[in-house]
């Protein structure tokens, strides 16, 4: 991952500036601290929790001095344990409380995978970047007592 495809352009343009970020809890590179600190919200599924443990890595490996710290944020989808989630509703389940999150300024940025998201974002979220994929191959994995068609 190159250091262009890391962070939301508005955190160089915080390093660069040494500007405090305007609201919130946390500060995003302040320079009035001295404490370079960036909030991560993410789900606590296991998948969730990898790749956002992936993300905080790669992170404070580009910027030595960057503090990255992980909440977990329960949402409805998560909480919904006895019933389909095709009966429930949209993708929003896994999302909703994540982005209030961010509006709200408890958290600076979210990682989500992307195919989870919904195709409008609510006014003020973007999607600051989209990390680089490793293998874009899928597996499929078959009982071996059945007999499966080729893909070819």
């Amino acid at each position: 991952m190159s250091t262009n495809e890391l962070p939301h352009p508005q955190v160089a343009e915080y390093k660069k500036n040494n500007l405090s970020r305007p609201k919130g809890p946390s500060n995003i590179l302040s320079s009035a601290s001295g404490e370079n600190k960036l909030i991560l919200g993410s789900r606590g599924s296991q998948l969730a929790l990898w790749q956002t443990e992936w993300v905080k890595a790669e992170l404070e490996k580009h910027f030595k001095s960057l503090q990255v710290e992980i909440v977990i944020i329960k949402t409805t989808g998560d909480k919904i344990l006895d019933s389909p989630l095709s009966k429930i509703g949209d993708k929003g389940l896994f999302t909703r409380e994540i982005e209030h999150a961010m509006l709200e300024h408890q958290i600076d940025a979210a990682v989500h995978s992307l195919k989870d998201l919904p195709t409008q974002l609510p006014e003020g979220l973007t999607i600051g970047a989209i990390s680089k994929r490793e293998d874009v191959r899928d597996v499929f994995i078959g009982n071996k007592n059945k007999e499966h068609k080729s893909f070819d």
